[in-house]
C-alpha cells in the first residue's frame, strides 16, 4: 500500500470511528431511563389491606433513613428524603420524613392541585381497599368551603392513611396530599382530627 493510500485509509477509519461514536452519544440523550423503582398503576387497586399497614411501597416504618436511601436510590433533604418511583406513566416522588432521633414518622404523597373526579376516585378506592375511620362532617365541610378551615382529612386503615384537600398559602389553591404514617403516629392523628 502506498503511503498516500495508508494515510487515507487511517483518516477514513478515523472519521468512521468518530462518527460512530458521536452517534452514540447523541442517540444516548433520547435513550428511555431506567427506573429503579416500579409501582403499578393504583388507580384499579382495590384489594383489601391487612392492618395495621406495615410500610408502603415498600418502604418499611422500621427501616431507618440510610436503609431507604440505598435500597431506592433516595435523595436526602436533612430530616426528609425523596424517593423516586415509575408506574409507567409518570414519575411521582415519595417523602419519608423522620424526626431527630431517627425514627420514620410519615410518608407523603404530593398529589397536584385538587380535581374532583380524581379525589372522588381516590376516596371511593380507599374506602374499598381500607376501613374508613373518619369523614369530615357536613359542619366540617362547610367551615372548610367559607374559608374558616384550611384543611379536610379523610381518614382511612385507623389513621394509618389520610387523604387531605388543603388551601396553599396563599389561600388561592387548593392541593391534594395522601400521608401514610406508622401505626401509633396514626393513632393520634386520628384522636387530633376527631376533636
Amino acid at each position: 500500500m502506498t503511503p498516500v493510500l495508508n494515510t487515507l485509509y487511517k483518516q477514513w477509519l478515523l472519521q468512521i470511528i468518530l462518527g460512530l461514536v458521536c452517534i452514540g452519544f447523541l442517540g444516548g440523550c433520547d435513550a428511555p431511563k431506567t427506573h429503579k423503582n416500579l409501582m403499578p398503576v393504583e388507580a384499579n387497586d382495590t384489594n383489601i389491606e391487612q392492618l395495621p399497614l406495615k410500610g408502603y411501597r415498600g418502604i418499611l416504618f422500621t427501616m431507618n433513613k440510610d436503609e431507604v436511601i440505598e435500597k431506592f436510590g433516595c435523595a436526602s433533604y436533612e430530616l426528609t428524603i425523596g424517593c423516586p418511583f415509575y408506574d409507567g406513566i409518570k414519575d411521582e416522588t415519595l417523602w419519608v420524613i423522620f424526626n431527630e432521633s431517627g425514627r420514620m414518622i410519615l410518608m407523603k404523597r404530593d398529589m397536584g392541585y385538587f380535581n374532583y373526579e380524581e379525589s372522588q376516585a381516590i376516596l371511593n378506592r380507599f374506602t374499598k381497599k381500607y376501613t374508613v375511620a373518619y369523614e369530615p362532617s357536613p359542619a366540617t365541610l362547610n367551615t372548610y368551603k367559607i374559608g374558616l378551615r384550611d384543611t379536610l382529612s379523610f381518614v382511612f386503615a385507623n389513621g394509618q392513611v389520610v387523604f387531605q384537600v388543603g388551601r396553599s398559602y396563599n389561600k388561592r389553591n387548593e392541593l391534594t396530599n395522601i400521608f401514610i404514617f406508622p401505626p401509633d403516629v396514626g393513632d393520634k392523628f386520628l384522636e387530633n382530627v376527631r376533636r
